[in-house]
């Protein structure tokens, strides 16, 4: 079982995708998008970082916070974003991969494994 921290602006579509990605084999728990990241982080110990901001230069604290995680421990991160947002998408937030909206808890889950085996060589199968 794999576990992802979804950081968020808003939670009701990341709380929907939660529930959903619960049974793809994922355990989740959520962060906003400034305040608890760093302690859950710490906590929870999470797989994956999902990040779901209303554009991409907003919460670049929250980026920046999950940068130096990514630096550290080698934390995957993964944008899920707007369709109008891909617009204004930074090449230099420096993600390893992103779902468009409307989220599919599927689609998200089998791109957070290709991340997993990318990254770390982890079998997601078993």
């Amino acid at each position: 079982m794999f576990k992802a921290l979804l950081v968020a602006e808003v939670s009701e579509p990341i709380e929907e995708l939660s529930s959903k990605l619960a049974q793809q084999g994922f355990t989740c728990s959520m962060a906003g998008a400034s305040e608890g990241v760093i302690e859950e982080i710490a906590t929870s110990t999470p797989d994956l970082a999902l990040i779901a901001l209303e554009n991409s230069s907003a919460g670049s604290e929250v980026w920046d916070m999950l940068r130096r995680f990514r630096q550290v421990r080698g934390l995957p991160l993964m944008a899920l974003i707007s369709r109008e947002t891909l617009v204004s998408l930074q090449t230099s937030l420096d993600v390893d991969d992103f779902v468009l909206e409307p989220w599919d808890a599927l689609e998200v889950a089998v791109r957070a494994k290709q991340v997993f085996w990318r990254m770390k060589h982890i079998d997601t199968e078993g």
